[in-house]
């Protein structure tokens, strides 16, 4: 977040020497000269229910896999382990919400889209509504953007006990995340530019200038993706 922060404060100062140029409907979405980033542009920001991006019908060859041996929590925790491993043909992972500035003219302006992964370590007690996140997003709806905060498959064993190589999970697990995360693009994608089939999705992105980024296994799948 810093390193974010970091880039739009070298880009207000590298502007301030230019001519700056009459606002438009879109300066919202772009970065404009005249803007300052740094700041608050949007206070009216809303979160989406979840939205899901899995196929209907979901494939017979996916697989949601969860392992008795994962990092799971405690047992009274709200994420308690399975009662072995389990390998489900289950789409419940493959949601996401979006976060949006509400008083905005989409159809004037499509604003420029964030796609933001959560961290966890691919383990199954990890999830999408991670608090890093979810207020990274709103304060970046707040500077003008649609972002979207997407789950992706976890499940994860340790790839050695005692220096002995047990499992090649920690290869497989972030393959099905990053192939979540692809599969989540293309839908997202293909949405927007058939907008009309869901109308009651009222932001609107530009599809030329979409961001992906994320924080620890988030940020390793997302550059993967990348």
């Amino acid at each position: 977040m810093k390193k974010l922060y970091f880039l739009l404060l070298c880009l207000q100062i590298l502007c301030i020497d230019s001519n700056a140029q009459p606002l438009t409907s879109c300066d919202s979405a772009g970065l404009d000269c005249s803007l300052d980033l740094r700041q608050q542009m949007f206070f009216n920001i809303t979160t989406s229910s979840p939205i899901s991006y899995a196929k209907n019908p979901l494939p017979t060859s996916f697989k949601d896999v969860k392992y008795l041996d994962d990092k799971y929590g405690s047992t009274t925790s709200s994420c308690p382990p399975p009662p072995g491993d389990q390998c489900l043909n289950d789409g419940s992972s493959l949601v996401y919400t979006v976060t949006y500035p509400k008083d905005h003219d989409y159809s004037a302006c499509p604003l420029k889209a964030i796609v933001l992964f959560h961290a966890g370590g691919f383990a199954e007690c990890s999830n999408y509504q991670l608090y890093l996140i979810t207020t990274l997003a709103t304060d970046l709806a707040q500077k003008g953007f649609v972002v979207y905060d997407a789950e992706y498959r976890r499940g994860v064993v340790q790839d050695t006990i005692n220096g002995t190589y047990i499992t090649v999970q920690q290869q497989l697990a972030p393959y099905r995340a990053e192939q979540d995360e692809r599969g989540f693009f293309r839908s997202m994608i293909k949405k927007e530019r058939n907008k009309s089939s869901f109308p009651t999705e009222v932001w609107r992105i530009d599809t030329n200038n979409i961001f992906i980024g994320g924080m620890s296994a988030g940020a390793f799948s997302a550059l993967n993706v990348a």
